[in-house]
Parts: C-alpha cells; sequence; structure tokens
C-alpha cells in the first residue's frame, strides 16, 4: 500500500515537472514569436515608408495599411497582441532619423522597432472623431503614437505624402482609414489643408474619392 502511494506522489511529481515544463516552453515559444512578429511589423511599416522617402518622384502617395493588432499564431490566447504604433524623428550624429517602434499598451515595454534616415521635415498628425467627422490636427511635434485598436480609431491606414519644393523634402504622416467606402482624411487633405490639398500627387486620389462620392 506504501508503494503504491508513493508510486503515485512520484508519478504526480513526474506530471507536475512536465507541466512546467512545457508551460516555460509555451511561454518562451509565444515571447519569441511575439518578438519577431513585432519587429517583422516594424521593418514592414518602416520600408513602406522608405519607398516613399526614397521616391525620385517630386510628389509621391502611399497608403500603409497598420493591423490592429500583431499577430503571432492563429488557435492562441496570444494570436492577437494589442500595441501602439510610435513615430519618432531625431538627429542622429549629422543625420535625420526616423523610427518605427511599437509598444506595449503603457508604453513601457518597446516589441519592435525599425530605423531609417531621412533628409527633410517630417508633419506627425493625429485625429479625432466627434461623433459625425474626424479632426485632424498637426502635432508639431517630433513624435507621435497612434493605437490602432482604439474606438473610433482611423489609424489603421496611414496616409505618407512627399512633397519637395525649393529644393526641401516635406513628409506627411496622417491617420486616413478607409471606412464605408470613403477615405477617413479626404476632406481633410484635399478640402480643408491649404499647405496639402495643391499637391499634384493627390489628384488623382482626391478626383477618384469625389467621383465615388457621386455615384
Amino acid at each position: 500500500m506504501f508503494d503504491f502511494a508513493l508510486s503515485k506522489i512520484n508519478m504526480l511529481i513526474f506530471v507536475t515537472a512536465i507541466a512546467v515544463v512545457v508551460i516555460f516552453f509555451m511561454n518562451t515559444l509565444n515571447d519569441t514569436l511575439k518578438t519577431r512578429q513585432s519587429y517583422e511589423l516594424a521593418f514592414k511599416i518602416g520600408k513602406e515608408i522608405k519607398t516613399v522617402i526614397d521616391s525620385d518622384s517630386y510628389c509621391s502617395i502611399k497608403f500603409i495599411e497598420v493591423p490592429k493588432t500583431i499577430r503571432i499564431r492563429e488557435g492562441s490566447s496570444l494570436s492577437g497582441i494589442t500595441y501602439k504604433l510610435g513615430l519618432k524623428s531625431y538627429m542622429q550624429l549629422d543625420n535625420q532619423s526616423l523610427i518605427i517602434y511599437l509598444t506595449d499598451l503603457k508604453e513601457k515595454n518597446i516589441l519592435g522597432a525599425y530605423n531609417l534616415d531621412y533628409n527633410g521635415t517630417i508633419n506627425f498628425f493625429s485625429s479625432e472623431y466627434n461623433n459625425t467627422e474626424y479632426r485632424f490636427n498637426n502635432e508639431g511635434e517630433e513624435e507621435i503614437v497612434y493605437y490602432p485598436r482604439e474606438e473610433n480609431s482611423n489609424t489603421t491606414s496611414l496616409l505618407i505624402l512627399k512633397n519637395i519644393e525649393n529644393n526641401e523634402n516635406n513628409y506627411f504622416v496622417i491617420p486616413c482609414e478607409k471606412k464605408y467606402g470613403e477615405y477617413s482624411c479626404k476632406r481633410y487633405v484635399c478640402q480643408d489643408n491649404d499647405d496639402i490639398k495643391d499637391f499634384s500627387c493627390l489628384n488623382d486620389f482626391c478626383s477618384t474619392s469625389m467621383e465615388e462620392n457621386n455615384t
């Protein structure tokens, strides 16, 4: 009887040890996947911004899709991790740099990052929903943080603009999700912002958008 009870205890200890190892392995795997996917997302967003920066055109436009969550793997409680997306311009030695980074919701831990160089001025825009439309604001700062999963957020798509005037490169980052068949920043970009609305590369975007409105 004693030997039987002892064997049961040993089996319980063994099973518990295996469970601890499995849990540790899964947590390590999830952390690894989270880190890898975070850096891949930062890299993807950064490379798309870089295509606009490196464009030979005097005026360029590009929409960048920003997922609401960082996808890890299907069928897991960590299949989608909420995060915040930050963009910050800064001087590194004699170079202007832009860092694209992902953080947790409390903005305490960097999940992933990508850095690139540029020459010019970057204007970061925020947006706020007032129950009928989005209002936009040029932050006039060197950094902005977007929360793609926030209620009524339109930051799951960013409009990146480049315009060269008087040999100066000007870049604009504007939240512009497409909702109900219409881009949320269209009116602001095409009509309300006097500094942007006459950019030649916006002609197709603005005219197409207006045509869709009239159909």
